[in-house]
């Protein structure tokens, strides 16, 4: 479920809040109240894997981190209308809303299902190592991105620069597939040049 399956159902058009979400949520949300209860009493906290922690690193900028997707295209996309979808999106995806991304630009199948899961492994690691503190706060998937971090985990700036960790991760996983979106309109347009110049002939 954690990232790969929630992400195969997006692209397949299936919104996992009424298929996937209903089975799992419930384990998700006692397991953050059990850390929450546990941390207030100062014990130590028995959960690495809680619902915040699949919002706080699985969705930055929404379903499949979006957002570094948005930032790829910032970098390197020279597609007026990738670019000009992508500025359109910029400001809700920092609330982890990127529907009108999602629908505005076909979606490229394996970062879209892969990066989630790559992101919730070097999260889960650098929980279980200690590097960052287990979650401990409920937020919701709205929270903006880096606030739901530190929040989430009772003020621990770690979080946070795991957050920017897991982003960085998601920009260099989309990159190349965002230079092979940029080379496919450049193919599509010399295929049309080149019958334009047929036809003319």
């Amino acid at each position: 479920y954690f990232g790969f399956g929630q992400c195969l159902c997006y692209f397949f058009g299936i919104h996992p809040a009424g298929v996937i979400n209903p089975i799992v949520e419930p384990a998700l949300l006692v397991a953050i109240n059990e850390n929450n209860q546990a941390w207030l009493a100062g014990k130590e906290i028995p959960h690495i894997i809680t619902l915040p922690f699949r919002d706080v690193y699985g969705t930055l900028g929404g379903i499949a981190c979006t957002l570094g997707l948005l930032i790829a295209i910032f970098i390197v996309s020279k597609r007026s209308d990738v670019r000009s979808i992508a500025k359109l999106s910029l400001p809700v995806s920092v609330f982890n809303i990127n529907e009108p991304f999602l629908f505005g630009l076909p979606i490229m199948f394996v970062p879209f299902c892969f990066t989630t899961t790559v992101i919730y492994i070097v999260a889960y690691a650098a929980t279980a190592l200690g590097l960052v503190s287990r979650l401990v706060v409920y937020t919701t998937w709205s929270t903006p991105i880096f606030l739901s971090g530190y929040m989430a985990s009772g003020g621990d700036f770690r979080n946070v620069i795991l957050q920017v960790i897991c982003l960085g991760i998601a920009v260099l996983i989309y990159l190349p597939f965002v230079k092979l979106l940029d080379r496919q309109q450049i193919t599509a347009v010399e295929e049309e040049e080149f019958t334009e110049d047929d036809l003319t002939l």
